[in-house]
This record gives structure tokens, C-alpha cells and sequence, in this order.
């Protein structure tokens, strides 16, 4: 018996894999198609049903970036305006939230049939919130994030996350990438290095780092021994990311393919577990293997979820 595993993108029936109990040369054994998945997908075991102790959950923080800029970089701008709904739907307050972006979307010369509008879909809600955006990408360096997470406010740095030991912060990261770095504008770029040390000194409860960036995974290698942040990024270490939504009729991606299914996966279930979380995205996710880092420092991806982040009791 031939088996055919198929995916529904873009309108269409996608082919990813024959697989026959009978060995047809036209397709692979189910052996084969075993190995080829767990090649590719985390495999997570009791081993990975680590504890770890952590005081009572007091409040939560959140840092969006939109490390990209320019029109043809749309996408990351709009995916970090869908994480701040949702993240106001969940109860955050703004002053609880740091948002970062360049902000030359809604506005430009290039959106000629959407004025005023930035969207993840062509038929989806205006996204556009230019008075919850802190600060443009453009007037920060990449230190003012450790300044940022840190809780260091200063003149030219004012709104700052200002968490202490038993507060949660979410970090969500929109960005081009490349080995050893995230995109910082395009001229200046954050050294995984770098992001390392910041997280090592940023004080916090747990933390949860979701990462949309080509070879996404190498940020979470790198930080592996920070206590009490996970990662979970949209590729692996040598492969780039890939966008999702193109729009005919503005002539740019509107989303990427993993945040169009992380956002959806805790919008359908913000209690999901960490677990469930990541399997959701390895089977959404086309064209890239979503990975997880830092299990052992972090804790039980079985036990945890979103619902600490979102304000689900």
C-alpha cells in the first residue's frame, strides 16, 4: 500500500512524501520516512521533563522588536504589530510593553491602495497602533537593548521593562538574520554574543525568546546555560526562515510563515503547553525547522505554557 503525505499551502495540494509498506520505487519505506522526520523535528523525552524551582509569578513584560525596516522588509514590521494585539487582548499594558520599529509603513510612498494600514493578510484587520511604538529603530543601538531589558531608564530611554525576580518577559523578535547575528537596522546588527551577556544580566522570573529570523537556531546554541529563558526559533542553525502572505496587490510578504503559526497557535489556545507549542509550529512551519533551546535551564516544556505569559490563571 502507497501512502501519500500531503499539506494544503497557498490554495494548493502539496506532495511532501510517498511512503509504501511494499517498497514501490516510486516512494520511500515507512522506516525511511521515519528517520527523515525525526531528523528534521525535535524528539523531546522524560528527559526533557526537567524541574525546576521558581517563585510565584507576579507580573509579566514583554519587548517586541522589529529588527528590519524598509518596505520590502514589510512583513516583520506587521508580524510585531499582530504579537502587540494579541498581547493587549491578553491584559498587558502598554507601559508593560516595549515596542521597537522604524514605523515607515503605513505612511510610505509604496503603500499606495492601503493609506494608514499595516496588515498580515490582505482581508485582515488595520494593525497599525503608531502610539504603542517606544522607540524607532533607527535612533537605538544594539546595547540599548541590555539597557532596555535591564530597566535602566535614562532621558533618551524612558520607557524601560522594569522586571525584578518574579516577573515573566516576553521577547519576540522579527528580523533578517544571518550566522552569528540578528539585523539591527541593516547597517548595525546584535552579535548572538552579545545577546548572551544581556540575557545573563537582565533580571527576570522566566523568560521565553521567540525568534523570526533566517539561521535563528545559532541564537538559541548560543545562549544555552542562561537560566530560565527558552527559545524557540523559526529555523535551525544553517538555514534561513522563510516569509508567507504575499500580497499581489502591494507587492510584499505580509507575515512570516513560523509567526503566522505561532500567533495563531496561542490565539486558538493561550493556555498551550510549550510542548504542544513547538509541534504545532514543526508541522506548520514550511521551508524551515522550528527548534528549542535551553530545556534543561528552563524547565518542563510539558508542565509550562503560554498560559504565563498571557495572564491565563
Amino acid at each position: 500500500t502507497t501512502y501519500r503525505y500531503w499539506r494544503y499551502y497557498k490554495g494548493q495540494f502539496i506532495t511532501a512524501e510517498y511512503i509504501s509498506s511494499a517498497g514501490s520505487h516510486r516512494s520511500t519505506s515507512s522506516e525511511h520516512a521515519w528517520e527523515w522526520t525525526a531528523d528534521r523535528n525535535d524528539q523531546f523525552t522524560d528527559a526533557d521533563d526537567v524541574h525546576v524551582s521558581y517563585p510565584e509569578l507576579k507580573d509579566n513584560w514583554a519587548l517586541l522588536v522589529a529588527g528590519s525596516m524598509e518596505w520590502r522588509n514589510y512583513r516583520f514590521q506587521a508580524d510585531v504589530f499582530a504579537m502587540y494585539h494579541i498581547l493587549k487582548k491578553a491584559g498587558y499594558a502598554d507601559d508593560h510593553i516595549v515596542l521597537i520599529m522604524e514605523d515607515d509603513l503605513a505612511n510610505s510612498s509604496d503603500n499606495k491602495y492601503d493609506q494608514g494600514a499595516v496588515r498580515t493578510s490582505e482581508t485582515g484587520p488595520n494593525l497599525y497602533a503608531p502610539e504603542a511604538i517606544d522607540y524607532k529603530l533607527s535612533s537605538l543601538q544594539p546595547s540599548d537593548i541590555g539597557d532596555i531589558l535591564q530597566g535602566k531608564s535614562s532621558e533618551r530611554l524612558p520607557q524601560v521593562i522594569k522586571a525584578g525576580p518574579q516577573d515573566n518577559i516576553l521577547v519576540f523578535w522579527s528580523s533578517h538574520g544571518s550566522p552569528g547575528s540578528l539585523d539591527f537596522g541593516g547597517t548595525e546588527k546584535m552579535s548572538y554574543t552579545q545577546m548572551k551577556q544581556i540575557l545573563e544580566q537582565t533580571p527576570h522570573r522566566k523568560m521565553l525568546m521567540a525568534v523570526e529570523a533566517c539561521y535563528s537556531g545559532g541564537l538559541g546554541e548560543a545562549c544555552t546555560g542562561v537560566p530560565g529563558v527558552l527559545f524557540i526559533t523559526a529555523a535551525n542553525p544553517y538555514e534561513t526562515s522563510h516569509a508567507d502572505h504575499w500580497s499581489q496587490k502591494i507587492g510584499v510578504y505580509l507575515s512570516n510563515g513560523f509567526t503566522a503559526g505561532f500567533q495563531k497557535a496561542i490565539e486558538s489556545d493561550p493556555s498551550i503547553s510549550m510542548n504542544r507549542l513547538y509541534y504545532e509550529l514543526a508541522r506548520s512551519t514550511s521551508g524551515s525547522h522550528v527548534k528549542v533551546y535551553n530545556i534543561p535551564k528552563y524547565g518542563s516544556i510539558y508542565s509550562s505554557g503560554m498560559g504565563e505569559y498571557l495572564n491565563i490563571k
